[in-house]
């Protein structure tokens, strides 16, 4: 206990304010706890996600974009996907383009998409690097070491990130859980 702490004890003599200093230990501890864990489980992700590499062709799509936080992110992905799938044919899996970091903090842009024969846009045919997230790991802040395996990939074998990155929605399999692949452009 830090001399001024018991200091405050010792000028109020009550279990009022032991209560208080150990209140403040147990918050201080599980804070530090929740940084360990993160730790802990960046460095296990890294290992557990395989990353691959593959060529894509180009791709027409038709999209919308939004500036958007993680708290409404899913929310957003959901609905506009069912939009462009009730307004168009998809061709392909619908994926999400991230033009900026989207968290707490910070709000993209992103820009949801479906592919479609002539969608106005075109992805460009090209590598990315590439892996699979499956059931929890596709759960903000779980998904982020599926992006950091792939960035931590790259830069391990010498390849530069050449654009955005995107979040392809893959069919789920018979388990039910959603899987997501993580694809990154890569030169």
């Amino acid at each position: 206990m830090p001399l001024v702490e018991i200091q405050r004890v010792l000028e109020d003599l009550s279990i009022v304010r032991i209560d208080e200093y150990e209140a403040t230990l147990a918050s201080e501890h599980a804070e530090r706890q929740r940084v360990l864990d993160y730790v802990r489980r960046f460095l296990k992700e890294e290992q557990m996600f395989e990353v691959n590499v593959k060529h894509v062709e180009e791709q027409p799509f038709v999209s919308r974009s939004k500036e958007i936080r993680v708290a409404d992110l899913e929310r957003f992905i959901v609905a506009t996907v069912d939009e462009l799938s009730a307004a168009h044919d998809a061709a392909g899996n619908a994926f999400t383009v991230y033009h900026g970091e989207v968290n707490e903090q910070d709000d993209g842009p992103v820009e949801v998409c479906l592919p479609v024969a002539g969608g106005d846009k075109k992805l460009p045919a090209g590598e990315v690097a590439y892996t699979v997230a499956i059931g929890e790991q596709t759960r903000f802040p779980e998904i982020i070491g599926a992006y950091d395996a792939v960035a931590s990939w790259a830069k391990a074998n010498g390849r530069d990130l050449a654009g955005p990155p995107r979040e392809i929605y893959l069919d789920q399999a018979t388990d039910g859980r959603p899987h997501m692949e993580i694809a990154w452009p890569i030169r």
